[in-house]
């Protein structure tokens, strides 16, 4: 069973530390929901600034909790993840990303489940192109739900992503006739899903979607 009190705590320890670290507030501010959805998915100097609080906050606590290494590492190429998964031998056995959403005001759980993650589509087909061909491991997205009524943590693969894409219910037009792709966040997995994908990795040493 999830321990909310851990778990709502990780989640306050990592919007505390953007608020000291950061002017992200008024960076991430505008009016429309949906635009400043598109803004925190983008792979941005703000993103990967929000990214690197975020790892080393998650990072503290699955070390404490459950023994696991996620290291930060330089990236040779801007839309590689900032973050591995080690083994005991240090062995790479996933890559991370992490993503951070918000929003200024109440806005109704439907909406956030539907809404709060997506991506311009051709910015996310480069990304998961990139990384499926250079990068011989799994790759996870992390996302961290901070808004008034709605808090969690959520995560889906580039194999999770990709199928939602070719089975065609993720792509929508917007106004100026971008393709973009909609994560709904009721099919994502858990954070404890997550934990257990990570401890299996670990154990097996071994690719583990």
């Amino acid at each position: 069973m999830k321990d909310l009190e851990t778990y709502e705590e990780l989640i306050y320890k990592i919007n505390n530390k953007l608020s000291k670290n950061l002017d992200y507030q008024n960076k991430i501010k505008l009016d429309s929901f949906l635009d400043n959805s598109i803004l925190q998915g983008s792979h941005s100097r703000l993103h990967l600034q929000i990214e690197k609080v975020i790892g080393e906050e998650i990072s503290l606590w699955v070390k404490k909790k459950k023994r696991l290494n996620i290291s930060c590492w330089e990236p040779n190429k801007d839309l590689y993840p900032q973050y591995m998964l080690l083994g005991t031998d240090r062995g790479i056995l996933a890559y991370i990303e992490f993503f951070y959403h918000n929003y200024q005001g109440k806005i109704e759980k439907d909406i956030i489940e539907k809404q709060a993650v997506l991506y311009r589509l051709s910015e996310l087909k480069e990304r998961i192109s990139v990384v499926d061909s250079d990068l011989d491991r799994p790759v996870f997205y992390i996302h961290i739900l901070n808004y008034y009524n709605y808090k969690d943590i959520v995560f889906e693969t580039t194999e999770m992503i990709k199928d939602k894409i070719f089975s065609g219910n993720v792509i929508i037009k917007k106004e100026n006739d971008e393709d973009y792709y909609f994560a709904d966040l009721r099919e994502m997995g858990s954070f404890d899903e997550l934990v257990n994908i990570f401890e299996n990795l670990k154990k097996n040493n071994v690719k583990f979607y």
